[in-house]
């Protein structure tokens, strides 16, 4: 019995410690040697995607691996897309020549280098960069670099990361009829979420869009060239006026005055689509897209779609 005991310990203590360590490395599968990465590259005639990272690590590096490496559509772009190899920089043995051979400092934060399968870099080394928003278009651009196509998802999951990095405001536009207002609105670039709702008694969509990517004079000019716009509820003064420019009123209001429909997203609910962990800007997309018609599947990732 005090044999079992002890062998409790040590099973719990090992689940433990590698739990720690698979912190900083996210939820990706990692190969951990690079001969065998580059072996593996040529035959799939993939790209090489290497983590150098400090395992167990700093702050910084575990909120790398929680933050981006946990990211569902990144992590199945760098497995599916990629041979995807990881070195830890605080290790000898093999891992220490690795990093000798690219000249990476060691216990260093995370840098990432992306290599075609005959070992050129697609793109410059990404260091100090530590968002999901600057790992994704680097990905975009080394696949770009590598000759092949960037899938639909991670061209949407680029410009959701980039708008939420530039900032994102929130405004209420009100029209006859939200189901129409959600399908015309979210087609707008910069626009990152919709959601219909009720305020002061009218059918309304609640947006969330990036000013610097949209400004709300073009927001207010697209939903309303749509008929989708007849006022717009805004507790910013420089919104109202534009507003009163574009639709003739604005009217300032209070955030609780607000109800969210229980038909939101009409069209994305009415669908096999509806049961699949979607981003923001996919459902708000691909909700538009089927009110429209469209066949919305090049937004969503194969692992998405095999789901279903």
């Amino acid at each position: 019995m005090k044999h079992v005991f002890l062998l409790m310990i040590t099973f719990t203590l090992g689940v433990s410690l590698n739990a720690q360590q698979r912190v900083e490395l996210g939820h990706v599968k990692w190969m951990r040697n690079y001969d065998e990465a580059v072996k593996k590259a040529k035959e799939q005639n993939k790209p090489i995607f290497i983590l150098f990272q400090e395992v167990p690590g700093c702050s910084t590096c575990q909120n790398y691996g929680k933050n981006v490496l946990r990211h569902p559509l990144i992590v199945e772009a760098i497995e599916d897309l990629f041979i995807p190899l990881a070195i830890h920089n605080n290790k000898q043995g093999h891992d220490a020549s690795i990093l000798k051979k690219f000249n990476e400092p060691s216990w260093n934060n995370p840098v990432v280098r992306m290599l075609s399968s005959d070992e050129q870099e697609l793109v410059p080394r990404v260091a100090r960069q530590y968002s999901a928003v600057q790992l994704v278009a680097a990905i975009n651009t080394a696949l770009a670099n590598a000759n092949q196509s960037i899938p639909g998802y991670l061209n949407i999951l680029e410009e959701e990361l980039t708008a939420r990095s530039a900032g994102i405001q929130e405004t209420y536009i009100s029209m006859y009829c939200y189901w129409s207002g959600e399908k015309h609105i979210a087609k707008q670039k910069g626009v990152v979420y919709t959601e219909a709702g009720f305020m002061d008694g009218r059918e309304v969509v609640k947006v969330s869009y990036a000013p610097d990517l949209i400004s709300y004079e073009e927001l207010l000019i697209a939903a309303q060239n749509a008929q989708c716009a007849s006022a717009s509820y805004t507790n910013d003064q420089e919104e109202t006026k534009e507003s009163r420019k574009v639709l003739g009123q604005g009217k300032q209001y209070k955030t609780k005055a607000y109800r969210k429909a229980h038909d939101d997203k009409y069209y994305l609910k009415r669908s096999n689509l509806n049961t699949l962990q979607l981003t923001d800007l996919q459902k708000a997309r691909i909700n538009s897209m089927l009110g429209q018609g469209l066949d919305p599947s090049r937004l969503l990732s194969p692992r998405q779609i095999a789901s279903l």
